[in-house]
């Protein structure tokens, strides 16, 4: 009987070993950090610090936050020849341009950099310069009204439907892939707001558009009454944030062919039924391979709903496409906590992980990182490598080089 039983039991055991063990990681791995704006120090020597700090704690890469409502942290002759602040008014002030320290800092100790872009959230409680200088790209809410409010705050945001928004941003990005020695461009907000809280993208000309045709103003579209209706106005929208990422992804390995492009998507930010979710199609995205790597935004301060979320992106990622999880570092009742979550995302064979963020990350942590998880000094992946580890038959009109979309 137990003879027979061991085919069964051996699998179980080495399951039962993987779960309940650290694993150690020979292979490359993404070790990665989100570096927002006000983190940033304003001097040559502080960001050389910082640096320095998440080396030493074997960090392998730094997403450091580049664009923001609007403006950039480096000189940008793009955003000058729109009309717009050419930098961050705390950096031009100093002369500083913190994105190339990073680089030449980082590419040091062997790290990578990947530029961090916040796409469609461009104002907080006001317009902001963008949207004063193309106040035909705002967001309009079904009511009317531009932004949203939520809690204290208004937040505004850019409408992807605009050819112009498009155009803008691949500009934005072709500018800094050809000024600056990237390892990768990283895509945030590249969504619709939650639909709970702001149903958007109704400007009189959008609607025009969709109801040439379809034969109906979406405004007009009860969801209850007119479901197939109202999905279609879902994919409609949706397909804009896609068609646009389509565009960014051609561009971006056209420029560089080694730069590794990655998206933060929110695991639920797909719509699903009468559901719009954050109208982002990443299970689309990754099917087409519109991106190198996507990053589920797996926040969590519980393991367990982590791990659920986690399994969630996995049911619908297919292996078509490498990931890193997105790990909160912040309200964490025991430290523990997040170096369970980095071992799941190994047991859920994700190519690493991305920590939010680094204003959480005391020395306390980055100790205890460097004695646990991240003991053992790895390398992040290249572009090449990641590609590697989809299997081939999830490949259709793909190019190694170039990726050409479908």
């Amino acid at each position: 009987m137990l003879k027979k039983s061991l085919p069964f039991l051996i699998p179980f055991v080495l399951f039962i070993i993987l779960a309940s063990s650290p694993l150690t990681h020979a292979l490359p791995e993404f070790r990665g950090v989100w570096i927002d704006v006000r983190s940033i120090p304003n001097s040559r020597e502080g960001i050389e610090a910082m640096v320095k700090e998440l080396a030493l704690a074997h960090f392998n890469a730094i997403l450091v936050e580049s664009f923001y409502l609007g403006k950039t942290i480096y000189p940008s002759d793009f955003l000058a020849q729109q009309g717009l602040s050419r930098q961050m008014e705390s950096f031009e002030q100093t002369n500083l341009d913190p994105l190339e320290i990073f680089i030449k800092s980082a590419h040091r100790y062997n790290m990578q950099v990947h530029a961090w872009f916040d796409m469609f959230y461009v104002g907080l409680n006001q317009p902001g310069e963008l949207l004063e200088k193309f106040p035909a790209w705002q967001s309009i809410q079904r009511d009317g009204t531009v932004g949203y409010k939520q809690g204290k705050n208004h937040f505004y945001w850019v409408c992807p439907l605009h050819q112009g928004v498009k155009e803008f941003y691949t500009g934005l990005l072709t500018e800094a892939l050809q000024n600056y020695d990237l390892d990768g461009i990283h895509l945030d907000y590249l969504r619709f707001p939650d639909t709970t809280v702001a149903d958007t993208c109704y400007a009189h000309e959008h609607r025009e558009h969709f109801q040439e045709q379809y034969g109906i103003d979406p405004i007009r579209i009860d969801p209850l009454t007119q479901p197939d209706m109202y999905r279609l106005w879902n994919e409609y929208r949706a397909q804009s944030v896609t068609n646009l990422l389509s565009e960014i992804n051609t561009t971006v390995h056209h420029i560089n062919p080694d730069i590794i492009l990655s998206v933060a998507v929110q695991p639920r930010g797909m719509p699903i039924e009468l559901n719009p979710g954050f109208l982002q199609n990443w299970p689309t995205w990754a099917e087409k391979h519109l991106l190198d790597v996507l990053i589920p935004m797996t926040y969590s301060s519980r393991v367990n709903e982590m791990k659920g979320l986690t399994v969630w992106v996995n049911t619908f990622l297919l292996r078509n496409l490498p990931a890193f999880a997105g790990i909160q570092a912040f309200n964490l009742t025991d430290i523990k906590n997040l170096f369970q979550m980095v071992e799941f995302s190994r047991l859920a064979q994700f190519q690493g992980s991305v920590i939010f963020a680094y204003p959480y990350l005391n020395s306390e942590i980055l100790d205890s990182l460097k004695q646990g998880p991240f003991k053992q000094k790895v390398e992040a992946p290249s572009r090449k490598y990641l590609l590697s580890l989809v299997p081939v038959e999830k490949f259709k009109s793909f190019s190694i080089l170039i990726p050409i979309p479908e």
